[in-house]
């Protein structure tokens, strides 16, 4: 390969790399915003409800989750595709009736979304920083598998959350579907 060849796709990823960053910004929102609203359903709703969501909101999130993971399989971002392709498989597992969507699902999305979100801020910033996600994929096998609780791992099991940050919603209203969980 020439120099020239090495100079074009080294200006060609580092393209790439802006767009994904822009972009990764936008599906991020999606993916928070959409949580948000999930979170604020499940903080009104008794322990151990569930809730059938809407399948508008879950194609959603599906759809960014998606997207993540075909761009970082692209550009070789190794770390962010596996964090990404197992967000996704959570969405589409939820859309698919084949997992049931409690307050913690939610809160172990969040969390995902908050490692993923500091690994893209790392690209970003241009930090050699490593992004700790193995227990979050840890927990995300557990849903899938729909085995104990997300949080088993953790040394003293939280009530509700494994340790999710949640921001403030801006208010936007949602209708959603809610059944208790079997006692």
């Amino acid at each position: 390969m020439s120099g020239a060849q090495v100079a074009f796709d080294d200006e060609f990823l580092a393209s790439m790399l802006g767009d994904f960053l822009d972009e990764s910004d936008d599906l991020l929102h999606t993916l928070n915003e959409n949580l948000l609203e999930l979170d604020d359903l499940f903080q009104s709703l008794d322990d151990g409800a569930t809730a059938k969501i809407e399948t508008e909101r879950m194609n959603a999130m599906f759809r960014a989750a998606h997207s993540l993971t075909g761009l970082s399989a692209m550009l070789g971002l190794d770390d962010i595709n596996r964090l990404t392709h197992k967000m996704e498989n959570v969405f589409d597992a939820a859309r698919n009736d084949e997992l049931d969507v409690r307050h913690d699902v939610v809160n172990v999305v969040f969390t995902a979304v908050d490692r993923l979100t500091a690994m893209i801020n790392a690209l970003k910033e241009q930090s050699n920083e490593e992004i700790e996600f193995d227990a979050v994929l840890h927990d995300i096998e557990r849903l899938l598998s729909n085995d104990a609780s997300p949080c088993d791992h953790l040394p003293q099991k939280p009530t509700d959350d494994c340790s999710a940050e949640v921001v403030d919603s801006q208010g936007a209203s949602n209708t959603l579907e809610t059944s208790e969980a079997p006692a």
